[in-house]
């Protein structure tokens, strides 16, 4: 009998897959009923375009390979299903079942119902792990495609969430409010420069973080007078109003007389005569430059000696599209409590929001895909050793970056991620060549050249477009970090957004969240097409530069170059480009990247953030 091809799609809407086991779900998959065949001669069978042994050879069948037929012809051949000849780059396929008139005999047979109880398709593993995730393999000639079990079954590269994980967050979202008098418990403050946000996404913010047990979130509205903020600050102050919160919202409004008032007790203008260049750097940046970050870091300070006169124990500096989650902890003081007291600061990795919609209201509430931190990941272990030649490279720029001062765990090189990336980075390759890009050169040493010999090879050919397009996060990866506030020393002081030293500018003690479950900052970078514009449009006006835009000069600035890349195609003005770009880079849609990164392990979905919220309001 005939067998309609499976259409991949349909994994995707299967919601009952996930809570059943193994040996169930498969007979869900496109490897039940009678349309799996088994090569039987040796060595090779060949896939022809038509029903015929003079027919064009499309692809090679190994002996023992199982794979889908869509119908036996009446001629003794079988027609490849289409999901099978998508799968082998072919339109589509025939297979000869007996060749005895060539004196070859028997080439395939059929599968045994009993054996197609077993994981014995190919392809079976890559399509149960991207349907666990929702993000199912569809049939498009551009898309990548699945890998076989042979090869994927030792590629899970994330060591934050296991194989069989639909949601890492183990506690509960209906529990218990934290209870911010309980004794014993550090009392927490966060502090965060807003500006372009909607009302709807900074309450979704706040009310999340008071939920997990902030006692204090200072905002700091950078434009209070832009008639595009009003909504927003009159939103808050409403909420703020109310009784049970009137404690827990701290509104700043950096008009310019705010601005003169702080200077005069801002720890950066009171320092700016020293030695030390980092104080009066930082006010250069804010004064001629009109850097944001440079904002960014004096407000942050502001709230820091605020939240330390007034006895709290810890303060998280993160943006508006971001969320601290603890996967074991509901109530972040729990977590806070556990770190050891002679620690200064805790570093947190950051996954990075997936947007599945090209327009996003409320992130919080409608972005739940997320990707893996790189340095949440851990290598193939059947990976094979570097060349010696490559091997030379990299502790050749390790040792200059460790020089400089640089955290040995952002050095680490992972192949198997490499290698993943390269598979996205040449599907890619024409879109971004099509871009034209125009980046400043990246800064020396900024980055490690960890294409292997044949990248190399390849990018020789094609120039350097392997350094001038993102390939996974298109927003930072160094994390964000909360400071301890001791009542017998100065507090810690915010010298950049994304970490703090001592009250001097000397090192802190830090302590790296990493390993499974580990708490992470999520963030919903770029969550929106339209909110993505404006954030754009944004940063690339109103700084003291020749054109407007963000400094190229800052430190560090150069490496980013998915932040440059945005810089210049908002510049340009070209929408249908700019949605181009956002669909194939943000949302990963154009050429099949999500369900190739949820097979390695480089995705994860949680439902955290919206449940929490959800439980709050009802």
């Amino acid at each position: 009998q005939p067998s309609a091809p499976f259409d991949f799609r349909l994994l995707g809407h299967l919601g009952a897959l996930l809570a059943m086991p193994d040996a169930i779900a498969m007979q869900l998959l496109p490897s039940t009923g009678g349309c799996l065949w088994r090569v039987v001669h040796k060595p090779r069978i060949a896939v022809r375009a038509e029903p015929s042994v003079n027919a064009e050879v499309v692809y090679v069948f190994a002996a023992g390979e199982v794979f889908r037929v869509a119908r036996e012809l009446d001629c003794g051949w079988v027609e490849l299903s289409e999901d099978e000849a998508w799968l082998h780059n072919a339109k589509t396929g025939f297979v000869l079942i007996d060749a005895a008139q060539l004196d070859l005999g028997r080439l395939i047979e059929r599968l045994l119902p009993t054996e197609v109880q077993e994981d014995v398709w190919p392809y079976a593993l890559a399509l149960r792990r991207a349907a666990l995730l929702g993000v199912p393999f569809e049939l498009a000639e551009a898309h990548l495609r699945p890998m076989a079990t042979s090869r994927l079954a030792t590629k899970w590269l994330s060591a934050w969430h296991g194989v069989d994980t639909t949601d890492p967050v183990t506690w509960l979202a209906a529990s218990a409010l934290p209870r911010f008098l309980t004794p014993n418990l550090p009392r927490l403050a966060i502090a965060l420069l807003v500006r372009g946000v909607s009302a709807g996404c900074l309450l979704s913010f706040v009310k999340y973080h008071v939920r997990i047990g902030f006692e204090r979130i200072s905002l700091f509205f950078d434009r209070p007078d832009d008639v595009e903020e009003e909504d927003t600050i009159k939103s808050v102050l409403e909420f703020r109003a109310e009784p049970r919160h009137s404690s827990q919202v701290q509104v700043h409004l950096c008009t310019h007389q705010w601005w003169l008032a702080e200077q005069q007790e801002s720890r950066f203008y009171l320092c700016r005569d020293r030695s030390d260049k980092v104080f009066a750097g930082m006010v250069e940046l804010h004064e001629v430059v009109h850097d944001v970050q440079a904002r960014q870091c004096l407000v942050v300070d502001k709230a820091i000696r605020e939240a330390h006169r007034d006895g709290f124990d810890w303060l998280l500096h993160i943006d508006s599209d971001e969320a601290l989650l603890i996967p074991k902890h509901q109530n972040a003081r729990s977590f806070f409590s556990s770190v050891a007291p002679d620690l200064d600061q805790v570093i947190f990795r950051n996954l990075e929001g997936v947007p599945e919609t090209c327009e996003v209201d409320d992130w919080f509430r409608e972005v739940t895909l997320f990707k893996v931190h790189q340095n949440l990941l851990q290598e193939d272990p059947s990976e094979r050793a570097d060349s010696s030649k490559r091997q030379q490279r990299l502790d050749k720029w390790r040792t200059k970056k460790l020089a400089k001062g640089c955290d040995a765990d952002d050095l680490e090189d992972n192949k198997s991620f490499n290698h993943v990336m390269f598979g996205i980075r040449m599907t890619r390759r024409d879109f971004a060549f099509g871009l034209d890009l125009k980046l400043p050169p990246a800064d020396p040493d900024s980055e490690f050249e960890s294409e292997s010999d044949e990248e190399q090879s390849e990018t020789k050919k094609k120039g350097t477009w392997t350094r001038d397009v993102p390939c996974f996060f298109t927003a930072y990866t160094n994390g964000k970090s909360a400071v301890r506030l001791r009542r017998n020393a100065p507090p810690p002081l915010p010298v950049g957004v994304h970490r703090c030293t001592s009250n001097d500018n000397g090192p802190l003690r830090n302590y790296k969240c990493s390993g499974l479950g580990a708490p992470v900052v999520l963030h919903y970078a770029n969550c929106g097409f339209a909110a993505w514009k404006k954030k754009y449009q944004m940063l690339s006006t109103g700084h003291g530069t020749q054109d407007g835009g963000f400094s190229l000069e800052r430190r560090g600035i150069k490496s980013m170059r998915a932040h440059l890349a945005h810089r210049e195609l908002i510049g340009r003005g070209d929408e249908v480009q700019l949605e181009a770009y956002y669909r194939t880079f943000i949302m990963c849609r154009e050429f099949g990247d999500l369900p190739h990164f949820a097979c390695h392990g480089l995705l994860t979905r949680t439902d955290a953030v919206r449940s929490l919220l959800d439980s709050a309001e009802s």
